[in-house]
């Protein structure tokens, strides 16, 4: 039989990947001798040869799981779609395929034709699991489900907060609940405990990017709003962190200029020690006239951001070129 696992929600089909080679183990080869295991880097023809078509050892079946197997060579490739039919009515055979996210192809790519169509070809098989990105209620629902088997408890303002934070990236949202249910153990999570233990982190990534806008390195500045973006933080929530610690530097510039000394600063402000002290340093990196320019140009992004229908990462990588151009 073959079994194709693919999707953009890729926590979720590597945890249904799991749970077939766990269910294996448990049913069948407790030794987990009957596994094979293959991607671009260690796959070859004869290993897969060997491995579909063999005997198993000590047992009847055997589990053969290809990952990313668009990726594999040509020569692979032309090898596998003969065999299909045959794959798929083995009895002795489970054989997993997982994909990452599955792209449409371009009619450039099409008409390569470098190999044959394998995701077409694994679509029309019996046992197919696709595993889409969670819509924001589901997505509210699984943290909440993924807390409780924490044994631990989130309330709703904690809850709205930590999606805003994190997004829809369901690695980091489970490392984050990991960090938060061992922080508060059966308490209930609320959203000063958010603010602490993940707020933290995005700040220090602002205030990596907000360096790197100062020094102008336009590489390190694209790589982390990339970054930010990749990791499911959203570029609208991104753009928000922005216009925060460049009004911060706005104001403490303009403080500093008037001959107020940093240590009296804070009276105006209320920010955490350590936020303040960034703040002075990276208002160093600037002039006043410059920070006013940047702040009105992220105002002017957020604007067309809610106006347009520009995507919002897009108006943030011009940004960047902006400043470097100036």
């Amino acid at each position: 039989m073959i079994i194709f696992l693919h999707g953009q929600n890729t926590y979720s089909s590597r945890g249904k990947l799991n749970q077939l080679k766990e269910k294996f183990k448990r049913e069948i080869d407790k030794s987990g001798g009957n596994i094979f295991i293959f991607d671009e880097e260690n796959v070859s023809l004869d290993k897969l040869k060997n491995a579909l078509f063999t005997h198993s050892f000590l047992t009847k079946k055997k589990m053969v799981i290809l990952e990313n197997a668009k990726s594999f060579k040509k020569n692979i490739l032309d090898e596998l779609s003969p065999w299909f039919k045959k794959l798929e009515e083995d009895k002795n055979l489970i054989l997993i395929f997982w994909e990452k996210e599955i792209k449409k192809q371009s009619p450039k790519d099409k008409a390569k034709k470098n190999a044959p169509d394998l995701i077409s070809q694994l679509k029309k098989i019996k046992y197919v699991f696709e595993f889409p990105m969670l819509s924001e209620e589901k997505l509210k629902q699984w943290v909440v489900n993924e807390v409780k088997n924490q044994n631990s408890e989130i309330d709703f303002q904690a809850l709205n907060l930590l999606i805003a934070f994190v997004g829809d990236n369901l690695w980091q949202m489970s490392q984050e609940i990991n960090k938060l249910s061992a922080y508060k153990g059966k308490e209930m999570i609320n959203k000063n405990d958010v603010e602490l233990l993940t707020k933290a982190k995005l700040d220090e990534n602002i205030f990596n990017l907000v360096d790197a806008v100062g020094n102008k390195n336009i590489k390190v500045s694209l790589k982390l709003i990339n970054e930010q973006i990749e990791s499911g933080i959203s570029p609208i929530y991104l753009l928000t962190m922005l216009i925060r610690q460049f009004k911060i530097l706005l104001q403490v510039k303009d403080l500093l200029e008037k001959k107020i000394k940093s240590f009296e600063i804070n009276s105006h402000f209320k920010l955490h020690p350590f936020v303040l002290k960034k703040a002075v340093q990276q208002s160093q990196k600037y002039s006043l006239e410059e920070l006013k320019k940047i702040y009105a140009q992220l105002l002017d992004i957020d604007f067309k951001s809610k106006t347009t229908q520009i995507n919002p990462k897009i108006l943030l990588n011009l940004f960047v070129a902006k400043i470097y151009l100036a």
